[in-house]
């Protein structure tokens, strides 16, 4: 999940289409937490929504059946490569009233003042400019519109990131020193309010709120990592080495396994502000 959203002009933007396109507990991890959002920002029926950095279009998805029948929902996503998957998740989930386009979510190709709701999730923290994209966002939401994302705490998939980390780090892979992962940019409620206001929203409201869960086997978190971001790291190994390190990473996982499975810690940040009038 590590870089879980559009990274525009960033070192690893192709990894968007591997993310947003992943399967079992990636996809189902991601779509719960856009479900979450869709719920928390109150969608009525009759508002026009972006929601920017789709991904696999669960949020907007979500989004069109919050604001049937007669809302609309734009998608938006700069990785071409996840157009034509978010069209047919769109198709199999019937919902007409969300169109999928291509798009920067730092030049959004919108007048001012269009948007009931701007939503954005599990993406704002690999922008290259968060401020400033918080500024374009505000820009096309209507007067008294709402603009509202989800984030990280630090201690998402804690331990089982640790773990990755240090033996990716023994393999001779090389990370930030600091910082590694992509949501630790934004993983502090305090930090995500500051943003907003700074930004010149008001009606400021941050929550966290766990929707971490017990996976059934250690696979299920290779499932996720080769299904997000963290699968830029292992793409730096040979062939030979990933197969031992998925042998060697999965046995120290699976000795975290209790009786309720392997737990995922997935603290979520939720932030919301709102245009003024």
């Amino acid at each position: 999940m590590t870089t879980t959203a559009v990274q525009e002009h960033a070192p690893d933007a192709a990894i968007y289409n591997l993310a947003s396109s992943g399967q079992g507990a990636a996809l189902s991890l991601f779509a719960k937490v856009a479900a979450r959002l869709v719920q928390y920002a109150e969608l009525r029926d009759g508002h026009i929504v972006l929601d920017v950095a789709t991904g696999s279009g669960a949020a907007a998805i979500a989004a069109g059946r919050a604001v049937a029948p007669s809302g609309k929902v734009v998608a938006i996503d700069v990785a071409q490569g996840m157009i034509a998957q978010v069209e047919s998740n769109v198709r199999a989930a019937h919902r007409s009233n969300v169109e999928v386009k291509e798009g920067r979510a730092m030049q959004i190709e919108f007048s001012d003042n269009t948007f009931d709701e701007v939503i954005c999730s599990s993406a704002i923290f690999v922008l290259p400019d968060v401020p400033g994209a918080l500024k374009e966002w505000m820009r096309v939401a209507k007067p008294g519109g709402q603009v509202a994302f989800t984030t990280y705490r630090e201690s998402i998939f804690q331990p089982l990131s640790g773990l990755f980390e240090k033996r990716i780090r023994n393999y001779g892979v090389a990370l930030p020193t600091a910082r590694p992962f992509s949501w630790q940019s934004l993983s502090e409620p305090q930090k995500c309010r500051e943003l907003l206001k700074n930004a010149g929203l008001m009606g400021i409201s941050v929550m966290v709120e766990q929707t971490g869960y017990n996976l059934r086997r250690a696979d299920d978190w290779w499932e996720l990592l080769w299904n997000t971001g963290f699968r830029d790291y292992l793409g730096a190994l040979s062939r030979r080495k990933l197969e031992q390190f998925r042998s060697e990473h999965l046995e120290e996982v699976n000795a975290l396994k209790t009786a309720s499975g392997i737990w995922l810690d997935v603290p979520v940040i939720f932030a919301f502000g709102q245009k003024p009038s």
